[in-house]
């Protein structure tokens, strides 16, 4: 009996170290047009500016540079998760926001979301 009762309680560590409420998030970018800078360093301040347009249009003219995504993987994840790699790789491409977010879950549990968007700039006038 007390055997039991170890290899359960073992079991029930296990099991509950297997569910993490913790995300982990990873994006990429591909840029549409070439970019006068040859390299751009990632600066997170100027990144957080990046502006995002999420189920609305830029009220602004602009000029599609480049598609984004974001993919977080937890049992919690949310778009809190997947916003700011998205301004990270809309920075990376050299967009000043992003717009035409779409949003998918994965898996049958629903613990990965991943988004897509598009990198714009504004036009110059």
């Amino acid at each position: 009996m007390k055997s039991r009762l170890v290899f359960f309680s073992a079991l029930i560590i296990m099991l509950s170290s297997c569910v993490s409420t913790k995300s982990v998030t990873k994006g990429s970018y591909i840029r549409l047009v070439p970019t006068e800078k040859s390299e751009i360093t990632y600066n997170e301040e100027q990144a957080s500016k990046i502006e995002i347009f999420y189920q609305k249009e830029p009220t602004f003219e602009f000029s599609e540079i480049g598609i984004v995504e974001s993919i977080a993987y937890g049992s919690e994840v949310g778009l809190k998760d997947l916003f700011p790699e998205l301004k990270k790789q809309a920075y990376l491409a050299g967009g000043e926001a992003i717009h035409k977010i779409q949003l998918k879950r994965h898996n049958q549990t629903g613990d990965t979301l991943h988004a897509t968007a598009v990198a714009i700039v504004k036009k110059q006038n």
